[in-house]
């Protein structure tokens, strides 16, 4: 039995003591009890990666989402303000410049654009600090009703901003009504918007400002 173990490095050696410790690898080893045994030893850890989202995977996202934001749109007429020749704004006008805002919808943006889009992408469906989404919806509310603050300030949008927020977002529920009015009213100033954000909306609110859509 000595003759084997020298000659085959990989014998197996059998303890039958009760309670024993194993330990697995080239080696069967049942050591005596209270022997320490690292359990991992000659095991490699695999890493587990989460799965990245293919580009097309992505813009289909981003195309499912824009659909779903804009077609709430549901603002009166007379909450519209007007461009440079003199015509109101529409809902559909509206949903081209949110479309255009996030690089959608026929814009052409500058490569720094897109670097600031990609990031107010990032706050519109991966995540927002200590919010979450609502129901099914895969957009974080948040992020639509600070932006819709924005176009009010700038005349884009005239009225209260409750009711700016429930023609979009309509509810009866007084806390959440407080709340939308808030991020109406805050805008773009949370930390969360990267820098730039505000260049990109001015710039596509000029153009539909002049009559370009």
């Amino acid at each position: 039995m000595e003759d084997q173990k020298k000659n085959n490095p990989k014998v197996a050696i059998y303890n039958f003591n009760k309670d024993c410790q194993i330990i697995t690898g080239d080696h069967l080893i049942v050591a005596p009890p209270g022997t320490p045994i690292n359990v991992f030893q000659n095991q490699k850890k695999e890493k587990t990666e989460a799965p990245k989202q293919s580009k097309d995977a992505r813009n289909h996202v981003k195309l499912k989402v824009m659909a779903e934001i804009t077609n709430r749109f549901d603002f009166q007429d007379s909450m519209f303000g007007r461009d440079v020749n003199g015509k109101r704004y529409t809902n559909e006008r509206m949903g081209i410049l949110f479309a255009k805002c996030f690089g959608l919808g026929g814009a052409h943006p500058s490569q720094r654009f897109m670097e600031v889009i990609e990031s107010l992408w990032g706050i519109l469906i991966d995540g927002r600090d200590r919010i979450s989404k609502i129901g099914g919806e895969q957009f974080f509310r948040q992020t639509v009703l600070n932006i819709l603050g924005y176009f009010h300030n700038q005349g884009i949008l005239e009225g209260a901003p409750q009711t700016i927020a429930c023609c979009v977002f309509p509810t009866k529920n007084k806390k959440e009504l407080e709340q939308m009015r808030k991020n109406i009213t805050r805008g773009i100033e949370s930390t969360s918007f990267p820098e730039g954000t505000q260049e990109v909306l001015d710039f596509y609110i000029n153009k539909m400002r002049n009559g370009e859509f």
